[in-house]
């Protein structure tokens, strides 16, 4: 399968379905359970799809890093889902830094830069960066309940995942089967959500477990392994320097757009605030432009 089809059914999944589910989902009871309920999930799909393709499932020492380093990914889920649930638009718009530092790794470790250096990348990214910025500081002032909080959180969950998908690619061109990361990870993770339940649980509204809880967080797992799955075999393909700036392009402006557009979370009545958020936004679908015709 084409690498590109790889990457449109992730971005299905990962920057449309999944944003939305969880917006629905994070500020509803038992948060923390949820999200534990959803690696339980998560686990019986990759298990599933083991015995069913014949993926070999090797426990060796990659499988003991990944599981270690997916219990950290708990804490970093947490904090998509707190995020995501302040405001979806200041997310989708400052969530790049994940992009960026998987991108560095991949330079410094995989040797995977040549894609970056045409000067008309720069300028789409700096394009980006610019009216982010500026849009942030233009709307300062209706977005204070906002607070800086949801920036800590952005912070946190973009260092793991930076590092994630930096291993994802290094791993997967080394042979480590899909079947075998996938397990480490979310079995990682739901150790890790147990701390959070632990952590967390007792603030939150207590969680009743029904049908409507169960179809709910299972559709949102199925979103979070299926954008998995063809995120890693994307990688396993294509160059992160190639991959993730496709997806930090649709990772900015898919969210952003459910974001103003269904769940109104930014009035925009002035056209400065229009003008600047328009930048960004076509800073990104410049450079979507430029890795499709001119670098593929």
């Amino acid at each position: 399968m084409p690498w590109q089809i790889l990457v449109l059914f992730r971005v299905l999944a990962a920057h449309i379905g999944f944003p939305y589910a969880v917006k629905k989902l994070s500020g509803l009871p038992g948060r923390s359970r949820r999200i534990a309920l959803q690696f339980a999930y998560c686990i019986l799909f990759t298990l599933g799809f083991a015995v069913l393709s014949g993926d070999a499932l090797v426990f060796d020492w990659r499988f003991a890093a990944i599981f270690a380093f997916g219990i950290v990914n708990a804490l970093a889920v947490y904090s998509q889902w707190r995020a995501i649930e302040i405001s979806m638009v200041k997310n989708s718009l400052f969530t790049q830094a994940d992009d960026l530092i998987a991108i560095g790794l991949g330079m410094l470790f995989l040797g995977e830069a040549h894609q970056l250096a045409m000067p008309a990348v720069a300028t789409a990214i700096l394009l980006c960066v610019f009216g982010t910025v500026a849009y942030t500081f233009s709307t300062r002032k209706k977005d204070e309940k906002v607070g800086s909080k949801i920036f800590l959180f952005i912070a946190v969950y973009s260092a793991v995942w930076g590092v994630a998908v930096f291993s994802q690619r290094a791993l997967a061109i080394e042979g480590m089967s899909l079947s075998s990361y996938a397990l480490a990870w979310y079995s990682g993770t739901l150790l890790g959500s147990f701390g959070l339940v632990a952590t967390f649980g007792r603030k939150e509204e207590s969680l009743a477990f029904s049908w409507s809880v169960l179809w709910k967080v299972g559709a949102l797992a199925l979103l979070v392994w299926t954008a998995f799955t063809f995120g890693f075999h994307t990688y396993r393909e294509a160059p992160v320097s190639i991959s993730q700036p496709i997806f930090q392009v649709t990772e900015l402006v898919l969210p952003l757009l459910i974001g103003v557009l269904i769940f109104k979370e930014i009035p925009m009545p002035r056209w400065r605030d229009r003008a600047l958020l328009a930048v960004a936004v076509c800073g990104a679908t410049v450079m979507l432009g430029l890795y499709r015709v001119v670098l593929l």
